[in-house]
């Protein structure tokens, strides 16, 4: 079987070489984006917004007691109280990502902070059994010490169910690991959290790997994007990549799917989810239609799959042209977003200029608005 996976795996990038050959310009190839913003509504107030089986959404959001959650039962139009779903303990709480798995609701989160010992960063997780109307700890993934007190650790956890187990990808620039940084999943057992595996090594392409963001895939396998630092000595701090895998263990090399329009800029923070029709969206941030640079300045943008291309073969032909999620009175700054597609509707919510929101546009017949 491994054979046969590494076969593939070959011949994806066989097969990206001679596509990238062909006599077509990249704009010929991206056509026209089906996404519309100017459709969407804004949900106020929303920056990680998630819809559990039965309809019910959940968002999550930094308070004075922590991490705070609230329900919604009519999409997000309103809220039911405040519950604190992870006590304040003194550490910076971040990174929020929810999970519905085997009828629980389970909220992975970063908790990090510097002590006597050393910079303490930590990948944890808190559970509810009743649908986000009360919560309890879980777990720690994974923790890391730096005893000189460099930032380096664990850092943004992405939940998932994969081959039927909770599985969670995240990054790993732990000194004692990487000189760069690495995507790196653990698998749930029932008890403890294992297997630990090296989804993208960053030493081995020259760059800092971060903020995983994966999906499973409606004809069988996963993608995952991430942003990369391979050509920040080209003068690109920041591009998005993707990875492929068929079974959840054996993963792709990254490949480009998207560069900066501009050098000096970067993509960052990137999301994936797929429409009902089997295309995939692709978000980020970018601060490369700004002359000032930085993540004060990035707004949020979104492409799309032109066709129902196998992610095996996705690269940045694959791809519409970008197009911005907000509307012009959020365009000034829009960070760290993430995005999903739920009950009909493209969520993607983010820090903006006027606060957390959450912009959701209507998908029709696997069209975006």
């Amino acid at each position: 079987m491994d054979r046969i996976i590494s076969f593939i795996l070959s011949l994806s990038l066989l097969l990206g070489g001679w596509c990238a050959a062909l006599g077509v310009s990249l704009n010929e190839r991206r056509g026209k984006s089906p996404v519309d913003p100017s459709c969407g509504e804004i949900l106020r107030g929303v920056s990680r917004y998630y819809q559990m089986a039965d309809g019910t959404a959940v968002a999550a959001f930094g308070s004075a007691e922590g991490i705070g959650t609230r329900l919604s039962d009519d999409g997000g139009q309103t809220w039911h109280d405040e519950q604190t779903a992870v006590p304040n303990d003194g550490r910076i709480l971040a990174n929020y990502w929810f999970c519905e798995f085997e009828n629980r609701l389970y909220l992975a989160y970063r908790a990090i902070g510097d002590t006597p010992e050393g910079y303490y960063t930590s990948l944890r997780i808190h559970v509810s059994g009743d649908g986000g109307k009360s919560w309890r700890f879980h777990s720690v993934i994974t923790e890391n010490l730096e005893p000189d007190h460099s930032f380096r650790g664990v850092w943004e956890p992405c939940l998932g169910e994969m081959n039927g187990k909770l599985v969670c990808l995240y990054a790993n620039d732990s000194t004692a690991v990487t000189t760069q940084q690495n995507i790196e999943s653990l698998t749930w057992d029932g008890g403890k959290w294992t297997d630990r595996r090296i989804v993208s090594n960053g030493e081995r392409h020259h760059s800092r790997d971060g903020m995983p963001v994966w999906t499973a895939l409606s004809r069988g396998g996963y993608a995952c994007v991430i942003e990369s630092t391979t050509y920040r000595d080209a003068g690109y701090p920041f591009v998005i990549r993707l990875l492929y895998s068929p079974d959840g263990q054996h993963w792709t090399p990254p490949r480009d799917i998207y560069i900066p329009s501009t050098k000096n800029s970067k993509a960052a923070a990137p999301g994936i989810a797929e429409l009902p029709d089997g295309r995939l969206i692709v978000t980020f941030q970018t601060d490369e239609d700004k002359e000032e640079k930085g993540d004060g300045v990035s707004v949020s943008k979104i492409i799309c799959t032109t066709q129902k291309i196998p992610a095996l073969l996705l690269g940045r032909g694959s791809f519409t042209a970008p197009e911005k999620l907000y509307p012009e009175a959020y365009d000034s700054c829009s960070l760290w977003g993430a995005v999903g597609y739920f009950g009909g509707a493209l969520y993607y919510g983010s820090y903006t200029a006027l606060g957390e929101a959450t912009v959701r546009i209507p998908v029709t017949g696997g069209t975006v608005c």
